[in-house]
């Protein structure tokens, strides 16, 4: 059975909807027989710098006291404890509201990393939720979002770039790309592999997929990949997505590998760290 060797993509219990603390997820990892793991929990969302159609999301994340006081110690002291075991990273998944770069580079000075994960992006006011609001007149306010955030040179890996797709629905109304969406992620596509980007295929999306489409996961996109496999300079990994500790080696990683091998996607085993 595969393993993912590196995984930069772990959630705790501080976004109240995952389990665990980081002490659990790398022990869990040194067991598995890991080489690295990054903790890369959801940001913390100060209220002042988002609009207000974001706030009922909040409650999905931790707070900035928690960040400093909880959540830095927390892998600090993994750190200080396992180093000798596995390699340990300090990260998180942000999503990207323009005119705030200021507040992720603070963010930023205290981790080794920062994953994009856009879930919510905001435009003209509105915020669209990534899950069920992106469809073919809304996937161009995505990418948008998408090259507007790359360009920061604030973030390192792009977390599930396709999870648009989960409710995506073309002109016709069908689940999937038509030739303008295909043009709109090869637009996103390109740019991030140009800027160096790491492009995370995420094993949980096969989970999700599955919840809500019994019969085909939507994400990994197999149509988004085939257009990534079109780059040869393109980073890819794969990321576990782990909300629990059985996620760092469950059914949909094996499936993820599957789906890999399938496309014959030429994937990283890990990344490298900006200095």
């Amino acid at each position: 059975m595969k393993i993912v060797k590196n995984n930069y993509h772990t959630h705790i219990k501080l976004c109240n909807h995952a389990f665990g603390m980081p002490k659990d997820y790398v022990e869990e990892a040194i067991r598995l027989g890991m080489d690295s793991l990054g903790i890369s929990d959801h940001n913390p969302v100060p209220a002042f710098l988002y609009p207000e159609a974001f706030q009922k999301y909040l409650p999905n994340n931790m707070t900035l006291e928690q960040f400093y006081d909880v959540y830095l110690p927390s892998i600090e002291e993994c750190i200080s404890k396992y180093s000798d075991k596995i390699n340990i990273y300090k990260g998180l998944e942000c999503e990207y509201m323009v005119g705030h770069d200021d507040y992720y580079q603070e963010l930023r000075k205290h981790l080794d990393y920062i994953g994009l994960g856009i879930h919510f992006f905001n435009y003209n006011g509105f915020v669209y939720n990534s899950y069920v609001n992106v469809d073919h007149e809304s996937l161009k306010h995505y990418v948008d979002n998408a090259i507007m955030a790359i360009d920061t040179g604030l973030f390192d890996i792009f977390f599930h770039p396709d999870v648009f797709m989960m409710n995506y629905k073309n002109k016709n109304g069908e689940r999937k790309l038509d030739a303008e969406g295909l043009e709109l992620c090869e637009k996103m596509i390109k740019h991030a592999v140009e800027k160096g980007i790491y492009l995370e295929i995420n094993a949980n999306g096969i989970g999700n997929s599955k919840r809500v489409h019994p019969t085909e996961y939507m994400y990994p996109n197999k149509d988004f990949w085939k257009i990534v496999k079109k780059y040869p300079d393109a980073k890819i990994i794969v990321g576990c997505d782990a909300h629990s500790l059985d996620a760092l080696n469950n059914e949909n990683v094996q499936k993820t590998f599957n789906f890999i091998e399938e496309l014959e996607l030429n994937v990283l085993e890990n990344i490298e760290l900006k200095k």
